[in-house]
């Protein structure tokens, strides 16, 4: 898999001091944008050779699994993250919109590319 991140957003964090530990896991500081390349494990190049079959019919759905995603990475002051992952550039440019909309997400700025 080649990973490429295509721009990151960094934001303050707008959490109080003594906020429990839900709002701490879901205070994002940090969202990168990503595309995931998987054209190696697709074409069976080189080292990787998983192939992945449906049992029930015998087909051959490897190109599904592997195939080329937008991620969008939401990470919090503490290094956690969650990736959210999207087959078209459309709708991961949807999803950023939706978070840039929020009215405490909104605030990303951003840093590279």
């Amino acid at each position: 898999m080649k990973r490429t991140v295509l721009a990151t957003y960094i934001r303050e964090s707008t959490l109080w001091k003594n906020a429990n530990a839900f709002y701490k896991a879901t205070d994002w500081v940090k969202m990168e944008c990503i595309f995931q390349d998987f054209s190696e494990e697709r074409n069976g190049n080189g080292e990787v050779t998983y192939r992945i079959t449906n049992a029930e019919t015998g087909e051959d759905i490897t190109d599904y699994y592997y195939r080329d995603r937008f991620v969008i990475a939401l990470t919090n002051k503490y290094g956690n993250s969650t990736c959210y992952s999207f087959d078209t550039r459309d709708d991961a440019n949807a999803f950023f919109k939706t978070i840039m909309a929020d009215k405490i997400l909104g605030n990303f700025k951003k840093v590279s590319k």
